[in-house]
């Protein structure tokens, strides 16, 4: 799965063609260190970076200030599905699962919503930015209090939200 990833999306990212060295930093797991996933990451001039165990939660920018809120919105919009009367029933009398595109639908409208600001945070508190001259660093010692606003992004009366961004309501 992370050689189909590499090949699909991160072959595709912005400047890939060009062929700049890049930085990628994964977790440990096995599956990101197989030498095919090395042999790859080499052809696209990409440096491999693993982050060491319990360390994503201070290297990677999603587990920074993205990650527990879009879990947290993504859940609540499955919440606002689930007493939906007009859910299907299975043959047995079961309620149906939400549809892939229906989940596919709350996933987009979740990140669709989260502020640009909180993912430019994000990778600033892990010490990721274009600023080289270390203007930025100051970011990472700031208290994560200082963030807490930037958690209503979505509130919990939001609705469903289609890939138009109007309510299925």
């Amino acid at each position: 799965m992370m050689l189909e990833w590499l090949k699909i999306v991160w072959g595709r990212r912005p400047r890939a063609f060009f062929n700049q060295t890049s930085m990628l930093v994964p977790d440990a797991f096995k599956g990101h260190l197989t030498v095919s996933v090395k042999n790859q990451l080499r052809k696209t001039n990409t440096e491999l970076v693993v982050t060491l165990r319990g360390m994503s939660s201070v290297l990677q920018p999603m587990d920074i200030s993205i990650n527990k809120p879009f879990k947290d919105r993504l859940r609540q919009q499955y919440l606002t599905w689930l007493p939906d009367p007009a859910r299907e029933l299975t043959e047995t009398g079961k309620f149906k699962c939400a549809a892939p595109s229906e989940v596919a639908r709350w996933v987009s409208a979740v990140w669709k919503a989260i502020p640009e600001i909180i993912i430019i945070r994000s990778f600033k508190k892990c010490c990721i930015s274009i600023a080289l001259d270390g203007s930025d660093d100051e970011i990472q010692w700031q208290d994560d209090d200082e963030d807490k606003d930037d958690c209503d992004w979505v509130t919990d009366k939001d609705t469903v939200m289609s890939d138009d961004s109007e309510s299925d309501e």
